[in-house]
């Protein structure tokens, strides 16, 4: 019988279909994987020695580092930085690490070029610019050479911000039509448009309509004099409420002909 310093005696097995539990007869157990009680082919009475314990640690922690980078990469499409670093935060050792990566390179699961084309199809859905696009691949730890390498061409470019344009027009509808304009070059900016980009866009915006214009104001005016109702000193309330719809980006002549229409 191996003694305590040289090895173990396996007790019994207590099989399941996630790991297998070795219990040996000094009272200690060790969980392992299907996958390594298989391969060292342990049975109750066995002799385990020091050397072939160790083993069975080093092929088990690989085995479960392994299947867990299986389990993300099956998900998601992952760069090899980003699972690297999952990886490390297991607690996995360099060489187990950089054995996975290897092999799911070779199995294609790591692939950033097709990571790189699944995200640009994502992003053409959703209007994204192009340095939106280069700054969500650099949060994915996207290979930079790679990264660089994307070309944009600006006519494409021009023709998304102008879908956009026309997308989100109506989702700022409420505003002045100055109002609406800055509110959609700020997204467009958001969505990683460059402000060459963003400004032509802006040509796609409805004409300025008067009437339309006239509308909004009068309610926005409404809103203004409520806003400053206990201000008693007209000139002072006139004064805050016209610079109040300046900041919303009415034009000062159409305050005026609201305001005289008011009296």
């Amino acid at each position: 019988m191996l003694s305590k310093s040289n090895g173990k005696i396996v007790k019994r097995l207590r099989k399941g279909k996630k790991k297998v539990t070795i219990f040996f007869t000094d009272e200690s157990k060790m969980d392992i994987s299907p996958n390594t009680y298989t391969d060292f082919n342990i049975y109750p009475k066995k002799e385990l020695s020091e050397k072939v314990l160790k083993e069975i640690k080093k092929r088990d922690s690989f085995d479960s580092l392994y299947n867990y980078a299986l389990g993300v990469v099956s998900k998601k499409e992952i760069s090899e930085v980003a699972l690297r670093k999952k990886l490390e935060a297991k607690k996995g050792s360099k060489s187990n690490i950089n054995q996975i990566i290897s092999l799911l390179k070779k199995n294609k699961f790591i692939d950033e070029s097709s990571l790189i084309d699944s995200y640009l199809e994502y992003a053409a859905i959703h209007l994204y610019g192009k340095n939106r696009i280069i700054n969500d691949l650099y949060k994915k730890d996207v290979d930079k050479d790679l990264i660089n390498k994307i070309s944009f061409d600006e006519k494409e470019e021009l023709s998304k911000a102008n879908r956009f344009v026309k997308h989100f027009e109506k989702k700022f509808d409420k505003y002045s039509y100055e109002d609406k304009k800055k509110h959609i070059y700020e997204s467009l900016m958001r969505y990683g448009y460059d402000s060459s980009v963003a400004l032509k866009a802006l040509d796609n915006i409805s004409s300025y309509n008067k009437n339309e214009e006239i509308n909004k104001l009068k309610e926005e005016y409404k809103k203004a004099n409520r806003k400053y109702q206990n201000i008693y000193d007209d000139t002072i309330k006139d004064d805050k409420v016209i610079k109040y719809l300046l900041r919303k980006g009415y034009r000062y002549e159409d305050i005026k002909f609201v305001k005289e229409k008011r009296k």
